[in-house]
């Protein structure tokens, strides 16, 4: 019974995500990476450098798609600087997985939460100004976590 469980969760999930607004997919490909950085840490220091290999490219992955959704041409200066940090939190998981580095890891962690609660903080105002079509424009589309 519990991987039919598990199962249902997963529909759940993907439908969740299929019929997500772009905003949304935007705050759960942070969640993905979040998730995948804590999750990197754990298996480093439990010395499970498969796992750790694992849960670092699948933050990669998601930095990745953050980084490809970006309308840098919408967003101007602004968007080409968050880029930039994208670029810059995708090597720095590069070395982390090379060197087996947790702190490396926490340190992208801690950017992607702060980028998260950013992020959320504009979408709550936006929605309450009900202008959610402008943070639309900003976030771009083709969000592909599907991996």
């Amino acid at each position: 019974m519990a991987g039919n469980d598990k199962d249902i969760r997963n529909m759940y999930l993907m439908q969740e995500i299929l019929t997500a607004p772009k905003e949304k997919l935007l705050l759960i490909t942070y969640r993905i990476a979040i998730g995948a950085c804590q999750r990197a840490v754990e298996a480093i220091e439990k010395k499970d450098h498969e796992e750790a290999n694992h849960e670092i490219k699948t933050a990669q992955q998601a930095i990745r798609e953050l980084r490809f959704a970006l309308r840098t041409e919408e967003g101007g200066e602004w968007a080409e600087q968050l880029g930039r940090l994208y670029d810059f939190m995708y090597a720095h998981l590069v070395e982390a997985n090379v060197e087996k580095n947790s702190q490396k890891v926490q340190e992208i962690q801690r950017l992607l939460q702060e980028l998260l609660s950013a992020w959320e903080e504009v979408f709550h105002k936006l929605e309450q100004e009900n202008k959610v079509s402008v943070a639309r424009e900003l976030v771009g589309g083709g969000l592909n976590i599907s991996g």
